[in-house]
């Protein structure tokens, strides 16, 4: 079984995604404009890495709670007062359906609860079932046909896939969760006055960024001076900022960064004095080059706080960081989007709104229509 690349996402119920399927290239890019419900895009696939963290119900409950987060248009008969989020990695595909408790179910009221939850493997157009939960009860399968029953207390409101026992530990299944765990978002960096941006950082090694980019200044000492290979780094930085130069001392007990600017070149600006595009752009290199890149980053906007001069650098830098990694891109600019279909020749997206329910051009429920209308 492979546990890599996203291929698809279908969505069901979330938000404004009341039933849309969405192919997932090596590079996708989604475009929109504000109030389309394109963020929704990068939230469901965050439920999907919630769900295998176990702090699905956490997580939902901070979105709103599971009202706030269902589809409140309109429903047909057939449809079920339920989110249904299904996504295919490699030859394997996790499903889920969350919804609200019954009256006899051991959970607080309006508590999001674990309706289904299953992981099929996909292979010589056969789907075989090796994860199957029924209210506390899953049944593992592996590929020979052998089955396993766990009757463990799984509560209502726990994910199977974050409860697998200690004798799964070596299965797809298990596999599939760490290929979840393994997923990075991003979405707007803090660049205020008091963002942790603009503070040091302890000199620890650090192999990948946090997602509000405290540990950005070790995420850069650990290039420099731990694989001390910077050379795509401070090029992009270059490019960027006219000739600047990103300027990464040795850390003692705390890690920093500077720059310097052509025009002042006996001068050292240190975190706390660059303006906001500058921190974004660097917490983006952060995010993207890191010394163990993740199977798949997820970007919500990257291009905020960026001057549209900038759109051409933040594309090579998406374009070099997939060399290595699986890249989804949620966007608003034209111009990001521009830059990144003529330099890396990936389709772009367009997400519009009808009658309040998501809809993407050249897509139906069941993925790309006749046409395949893209931009």
């Amino acid at each position: 079984m492979i546990a890599g690349r996203v291929g698809q996402l279908s969505v069901k119920g979330f938000r404004s995604l009341r039933n849309v399927t969405l192919p997932l290239d090596h590079v996708a890019v989604y475009r929109g404009g504000n109030g389309t419900g394109k963020t929704n895009i990068y939230r469901s696939l965050e439920f999907c890495r919630h769900a295998a963290r176990g702090d699905l119900s956490l997580w939902l409950a901070k979105q709103g709670g599971l009202a706030s987060c269902r589809w409140s248009g309109e429903t047909r008969t057939h449809e079920k007062a339920r989110i249904a989020i299904s996504v295919t990695v490699g030859d394997l595909r996790y499903h889920i359906e969350v919804g609200h408790p019954t009256p006899t179910t051991a959970a607080f009221l309006n508590e999001p609860l674990i309706k289904e939850e299953t992981v099929e493997a996909l292979y010589s157009g056969r789907t075989r079932i090796l994860m199957k939960r029924r209210g506390p009860s899953v049944t593992l399968a592996g590929l020979d046909g052998s089955q396993r029953h766990w009757d463990d207390l799984l509560l209502p409101s726990e994910t199977a896939l974050s409860r697998l026992p200690a004798e799964a530990a070596a299965s797809d299944v298990a596999g599939l969760r760490d290929t979840l765990l393994d997923w990075r978002f991003f979405h707007r960096f803090r660049v205020d006055t008091d963002s942790p941006l603009r503070r040091p950082a302890p000199g620890v090694t650090a192999t990948r960024l946090d997602s509000d980019g405290a540990n950005l200044p070790a995420v850069f000492a650990t290039l420099e001076h731990i694989r001390q290979d910077t050379v795509d780094l401070k090029a992009l930085v270059r490019q960027a900022f006219d000739n600047a130069e990103l300027v990464i001392p040795p850390p003692e007990d705390q890690a920093a960064f500077f720059i310097r600017w052509p025009n002042f070149p006996q001068r050292l600006f240190s975190q706390a004095e660059l303006s906001d595009g500058t921190l974004q752009f660097l917490a983006l290199c952060g995010a993207l080059l890191s010394y163990h890149p993740p199977r798949l980053v997820v970007l919500n906007e990257p291009e905020a706080s960026l001057h549209p001069d900038l759109m051409p650098a933040l594309a090579s830098l998406i374009g070099r960081a997939a060399e290595t990694t699986q890249i989804i891109v949620v966007t608003h600019s034209n111009e990001l989007a521009t830059q990144l279909g003529e330099h890396l020749a990936c389709p772009i997206r367009v997400v519009k709104k009808r009658d309040g329910e998501t809809v993407i051009a050249g897509l139906t429920a069941l993925g790309p229509s006749a046409t395949g209308e893209v931009d």
